[in-house]
């Protein structure tokens, strides 16, 4: 990428979460998509500690062939990143060892069955409130008739703007838009190279990012591995193990289809979303914002949008998340359930401006195992809007 002024510093959600939590006998563990921030989140707080990168051949080799020679190297007290590359390394992590582990993969049980007392998070690209300076003000959602309404709202064509360049760092905070391709791209190949070449049987790099553009035009829709796997010509598992690589990597998540013990009324499909919507945008050639606000299908980048946001509440919280979308035989359909201990609360999410009560008519008709709670319709309104006695509007700006 062409030189140009440094980036502006954000301070992280989660890095509030961890100074809590820091200590010389805590163990950490960070995941995320890879170029999302993991390591500056890190260093944000661990500022004095050493920051070892298992990418470099020569820790690999040395880890590998001897962990006692490793410590001893780098000593007890260190950020150890890419840890993946080296798993065995896992086991040989003494109790009194203060380890920070940093990975692009999802290997909690790897952390787990060594290490009992580790501290796991998940990072995600920049939040809304990061971008604005109030990371610190974010707290997890949930549906309610009043929302913080903390952050200004913003015009339609800056939401899509922002969608467009997604929420990895260095695109989100770019002033040149004419840079953007360039940075996505180097994202993408960092990613395959990092994460993914060294993990499927393809030959032709072409094949797998064929397959990532007709992955890319499900988001907010329900998988079909079927479908997808005709359009592709190719087997149905190998569609399902790549699907499940790229889980693992942080690169798409699957919201699970909510149903209890009367399976047969419930459709159990999961809906898929692309972890950075800039990707996703690249992915399928938009080369400006305009053609994204102008896409056919761009509600279902705001419902994208929408679910990353309210991910990125709770596990830059450090809190996990209990999420779901509802599809029945009857065609009652709520795009988003969030659980918790007493409640479900239902989320509908549109990227128009309007708001009624025939867009959240579905929440009363949904057969649920809890009490339903409050229920929101999240969208680009104008203003906010009470739709009957437990259901209100907000724009994304104001949750």
């Amino acid at each position: 990428m062409k030189k140009g002024k440094k980036l502006r510093f954000i301070k992280r959600t989660l890095s509030n979460i961890i100074q809590k939590t820091k200590s010389d006998k805590v163990k950490i563990a960070i995941t995320g998509i890879g170029e999302c921030g993991k390591a500056s989140c890190i260093l944000s707080v661990y500022d004095k500690m050493p920051h070892i990168l298992m990418g470099n051949m020569k820790n690999i080799i040395l880890a590998g062939n001897s962990s006692e020679e490793f410590f001893k190297k780098y000593g007890t007290s260190l950020i150890i990143d890419n840890i993946e590359e080296v798993l065995d390394l896992l086991k040989d992590i003494k109790e009194e060892y203060n380890i920070i582990l940093i990975s692009d993969n999802n290997i909690d049980e790897e952390y787990k069955k060594y290490i009992s007392s580790i501290i796991t998070y998940k990072l995600h690209g920049l939040s809304i409130y990061e971008l604005a300076n109030m990371g610190h003000m974010q707290k997890p959602y949930l549906p309610q008739d009043r929302q913080p309404c903390i952050i200004s709202r913003k015009s339609i064509s800056y939401t899509y703007q922002l969608i467009w360049r997604g929420f990895l760092p260095e695109a989100a905070l770019i002033e040149d838009n004419k840079l953007l391709d360039e940075i996505i791209s180097s994202k993408v190949e960092k990613i395959l190279k990092n994460s993914i070449m060294g993990c499927i049987n393809i030959s032709n790099k072409l094949i797998f990012l064929n397959f990532l553009k007709e992955l890319t035009l499900y988001i907010g829709c329900e998988l079909n591995i079927s479908e997808l796997a005709e359009k592709l010509n190719m087997a149905p598992n190998t569609i399902k193990s790549w699907i499940k690589l790229l889980e693992s990597i942080n690169f798409i998540y699957l919201i699970p289809a909510y149903y209890t013990e009367n399976k047969r009324r419930y459709i159990r499909t999961p809906k898929l979303y692309m972890e950075d919507t800039g990707i996703a945008a690249w992915l399928l050639n938009f080369d400006e914002p305009k053609k994204l606000e102008e896409y056919e299908k761009r509600d279902k980048f705001f419902e994208n949008f929408v679910v990353s946001e309210i991910i990125k509440s709770y596990h830059h919280n450090g809190q996990e998340c209990r999420l779901y979308h509802y599809r029945d035989n009857l065609k009652v359909k709520i795009d988003l359930l969030i659980e918790d201990d007493e409640y479900i609360y239902p989320v509908n999410i549109s990227g128009s401006k309007d708001a009624s009560y025939e867009m959240v008519s579905s929440f009363e008709k949904a057969a649920l195992h809890k009490k339903l709670g409050y229920g929101n319709l999240i969208s680009l309104s104008e203003k906010s809007i009470k739709l009957s006695d437990r259901i209100s509007a907000f724009s994304i700006w104001e949750i």
